[in-house]
């Protein structure tokens, strides 16, 4: 479900590794696990997703580097630091997850103001017939989907 989240919020939209792709937590179980079929935490796995992989494009890591920085959250220092190094700059984990919340609301307000979808949506069947895998069906309306980054 997160994923959906993910892929109907995203300034990118359905870009699965920078529209926050939360397969390694949802399915994989890296860093923990979020059930897929359930509404607990989707909104929240997907938020932070987005912004873990906007925060490694802007560093330049390659995104197969999520399983480990998941697994082990020091990485991140360790990251932030080596970039700092390279180009003398004084930055933490917490500077660069800024910068990558400003991008994603930057996309976001531009696609708005070049009249890109306005509200996230899906067909009713998603709401209405049961995935026969993972028995559930999609559990967010527009409301909730058009605030997931509110919390900024």
């Amino acid at each position: 479900m997160s994923l959906g989240v993910s892929y109907l919020t995203s300034p990118v939209g359905a870009e699965e590794k920078s529209a926050g792709f939360t397969v390694p937590v949802s399915v994989q179980k890296a860093g923990g696990l979020i059930a897929g079929n359930k509404t607990d935490g989707q909104l929240e796995l997907s938020r932070n997703m987005q912004v873990a992989y906007y925060l490694m494009d802007t560093i330049g890591v390659c995104h197969n580097a999520i399983y480990p920085l998941l697994e082990n959250s020091d990485l991140w220092n360790l990251l932030v630091k080596l970039i700092s190094l390279r180009y003398n700059i004084k930055s933490s984990v917490q500077d660069v997850t800024k910068l990558a919340k400003k991008i994603i609301k930057e996309e976001a307000r531009f696609n708005a103001s070049s009249g890109g979808r306005s509200k996230p949506a899906l067909p009713p069947m998603f709401y209405e017939n049961m995935n026969p895998v993972s028995r559930s069906v999609f559990g967010f309306g527009e409301d909730a989907l058009e605030k997931i980054f509110d919390a900024w």
